[in-house]
């Protein structure tokens, strides 16, 4: 290939990291919702959220999310968590109010900062916070129609779950199995950083007087 052609492809490839800035699963979540606008969770403060079961394949999360019904904001801070069956909390974190942070089917996620690798044919807990008093998100509640809520690629929704109170382990289990799927948990890759515009800008200017200088060479050759 003449050296011309690779600087031109050099621009274009240039051209394609400028236009990436979000950021975007690498994996489906943990739980997964066939309904983005369900019937709301009935009154009170609670941690709800869900027993999952891993199959045969290890996988790895670096964030954990709350559903933000109706994709129009998270009403209040937060919490949610994720446990071992055995009650050790492995993460958590609080998704903030309003809609900023990072929206993918349904939830917003906030990175751990870490990952974690889930064992493979292994149970775990995860939970967020839900209220029907505007002071937290409130949960969407499958009951009526038997759940809106199933185990992600390679999960099981094992059982629905609650507890009274802010963030803890939910203990009670509940019915149908796919009644709640507040709390969420994947694997989040974040695009590289753009360049500053003025940066981006010189060096696709340099790159076009280098590939004019070199198809000039290309020609007397």
């Amino acid at each position: 290939m003449p050296r011309s052609n690779r600087i031109i492809c050099a621009c274009l490839a240039l051209a394609m990291v400028l236009g990436l800035g979000a950021v975007a699963p690498a994996r489906a979540a943990l739980i997964v919702t066939s309904d983005f606008n369900p019937n709301l969770n009935g009154s009170g403060t609670f941690t709800i959220g869900n027993k999952i079961q891993i199959g045969a394949s290890a996988i790895t999360i670096n964030a954990l999310g709350v559903q933000d019904t109706g994709a129009n904001g998270i009403i209040a801070n937060t919490k949610v968590g994720l446990w071992t069956t055995g009650g050790t909390l492995l993460a958590s974190v609080t998704v903030p109010s309003g809609a900023g942070s990072t929206l993918i089917d349904d939830y917003r996620y906030v990175l751990l900062g870490f990952s974690i690798t889930l064992t493979a044919n292994t149970q775990y807990i995860i939970g967020a916070e839900s209220a029907t008093n505007g002071t937290k998100e409130n949960a969407g509640d499958g009951f009526s129609v038997g759940g809106y809520y199933s185990g992600g690629t390679g999960v099981t929704l094992v059982d629905s779950r609650f507890i009274a109170g802010s963030l803890a382990m939910p203990t009670t289990t509940a019915t149908p199995t796919a009644r709640w799927g507040p709390g969420n948990a994947t694997l989040i890759i974040p695009a590289p950083a753009a360049l500053p515009a003025g940066a981006a800008l010189l060096i696709l200017s340099n790159l076009r007087r280098r590939t004019t200088r070199l198809t000039a060479g290309d020609r007397r050759a």
